[in-house]
């Protein structure tokens, strides 16, 4: 800490290059793929619960 300034001291670094200090740069991705994927979903004029039917069905069978 000597010949360290108190804001160099205290400031929180993230070691992965291009994300935000503290690590908010996850859930910033997550938030931007959900929006993404509502977006794609209200192009192709999918519902959810069509989505969530197709999952099962396709679990379903891929794991018979």
């Amino acid at each position: 800490m000597k010949g360290e300034s108190f804001y160099k001291s205290t400031k929180m670094t993230n070691t992965k290059k291009g994300l935000p200090a503290g690590g908010q740069g996850g859930f910033l991705e997550l938030i931007v793929l959900v929006i993404v994927v509502l977006l794609i979903m209200k192009y192709m004029g999918l519902t959810v619960s069509e989505v969530v039917d197709w999952f099962k069905d396709f679990f379903g069978s891929v794991l018979r």
